[in-house]
């Protein structure tokens, strides 16, 4: 399934958001206190102690596994455009946190999408190369946005937008690439 390579290499580069640049700019751009720092660096984590909640949500709300993950992947990518069109402190703090949230929280429906799609004698081949693709963007993207901050900081604004296109695309692959029969995470 080349589309879960795509929604891999979005995840990938969602992945430098949470671990390098959210917290490069917050210490080098808004000069963020401890508490600030704290707060965003806990997002990720406060979107698996959510997870319950979602996929209760999803369950109720009948959606289709893999539309609920992408509703809750363009969460993510409003929270980035708010960041990038305010870029001020208490909103970077708040819609980050709220961004690797979605991030994580949407980690037990797509394994949902992953366990349906994918046939279970092919399930580990196919993840793997799905997870190749995460792996190489990831790289990729904390390359090229190092490479755009040191030419010069005020450009994160552009890879803010970057990462709420990343959302959008990864919400997109999911809308579109799923066919399920079972409207529920269950």
């Amino acid at each position: 399934m080349a589309i879960d390579r795509c929604e891999g290499g979005a995840t990938g580069i969602l992945e430098t958001a949470a671990t390098t640049f959210l917290l490069l700019i917050a210490t080098r751009w808004f000069h963020a206190g401890a508490t600030a720092k704290a707060i965003i660096a806990s997002g990720g984590s406060l979107g698996l102690l959510l997870s319950p909640l979602v996929v209760t949500w999803a369950e109720a709300s009948r959606l289709p596994v893999a539309r609920a993950a992408s509703l809750v992947l363009a969460a993510g990518a409003v929270s980035f455009a708010v960041m990038t069109l305010f870029p001020v402190l208490p909103i970077f703090v708040a819609f980050g946190l709220i961004a690797m949230a979605c991030s994580s929280a949407a980690i037990p429906l797509m394994t949902q999408v992953y366990q349906m799609n994918y046939p279970p004698e092919e399930r580990g081949r196919l993840f793997s190369k799905a997870m190749v693709v995460r792996i190489g963007m990831a790289a990729l993207a904390n390359e090229l946005g190092g490479r755009l901050l040191a030419v010069h900081l005020d450009y994160f604004r552009a890879l803010l937008l970057f990462f709420a296109a990343a959302f959008a695309f990864g919400a997109w692959c999911q809308y579109v690439s799923y066919r399920t029969t079972s409207p529920t995470p269950g």
